[in-house]
């Protein structure tokens, strides 16, 4: 990239790197991250060793995190791991990063920074209070959540109520575990639930009420969830959105009130 701040040479007050390369890092730990020779960008790592970095003797940032505030004082935390420069997160949220790429690829990237994310939410939110993030099947127990997570038995997440929940109220993704979302509130959110790649008919949203969030639910590869006598109300942008989540069952709810989309398929 041409347009970047070396992090190694550069600091800010609000951001930290979590993980650097050191200079015996090798392509088997990083990501191809050069565009400067041929068109698709896959040419050189210049993270590794073993691929015409050597030069750089290591330390590159591979995880950075930064804080900021979103409008209204909304305060906001962004980890960036994996090949991922800052220009796709520029706008994230309406707030700008500092200028400059945080250009640091890692394996595992995505997993590395969901144990960043449970371990923050363990040692530092009174669970539920902020937030409920479930990230895998075990994360279902740190809640502590009444059921047993099967068909006949399956978890019940009720009667909780989330304001200004940034980026979502309750999130899961990635369970094979059955789970109810019921009788909750989401109000003046980004997203009031959001569902991403779970086992085909695992979950189902009914009896919740919507108001003010950005969209109501969200769902992303996440086919046959039940989404059942809900309440969509006061300036919601996008009642219920579905990528790549098919075969879902969407009836008897209500949608009023500045409902600009019911329903985006995409």
């Amino acid at each position: 990239g041409l347009n970047y701040v070396d992090l190694r040479s550069t600091s800010f007050s609000n951001v930290e790197i979590l993980v650097s390369y050191s200079e015996n890092a090798t392509s088997s730990d990083s990501d191809v991250s050069d565009n400067l020779a041929l068109s698709d960008g896959e040419t050189t790592d210049r993270y590794s060793r073993d691929n015409q970095s050597a030069y750089e003797h290591g330390n590159y940032p591979a995880v950075v995190y930064e804080k900021f505030n979103l409008p209204d004082s909304k305060e906001s935390h962004l980890i960036v791991a994996g090949e991922a420069i800052y220009t796709n997160y520029h706008f994230m949220y309406n707030q700008q990063t500092e200028s400059g790429e945080y250009n640091g690829g890692i394996h595992y990237g995505k997993k590395f920074v969901d144990n960043i994310i449970n371990n923050f939410i363990g040692t530092t939110i009174e669970p539920p209070s902020s937030m409920i993030a479930i990230f895998d099947d075990e994360d279902f127990l740190f809640y502590d959540f009444p059921g047993a997570g099967t068909q006949t038995d399956p978890y019940i997440l009720e009667n909780y109520s989330y304001s200004n929940s940034v980026p979502f109220g309750i999130y899961i993704g990635n369970t094979t575990k059955y789970a109810i979302i019921r009788n909750c509130d989401f109000n003046d959110g980004l997203s009031g639930i959001c569902i991403e790649q779970v086992a085909e008919g695992t979950i189902t949203i009914q009896k919740n009420t919507f108001s003010k969030n950005e969209i109501g639910i969200a769902l992303y590869n996440s086919s046959s969830v039940i989404i059942e006598q809900n309440k969509h109300q006061e300036e919601i942008t996008l009642g219920v959105s579905l990528s790549s989540s098919d075969n879902c069952i969407i009836r008897y709810n209500e949608y009023r009130d500045s409902i600009y989309y019911v329903v985006n398929l995409d």
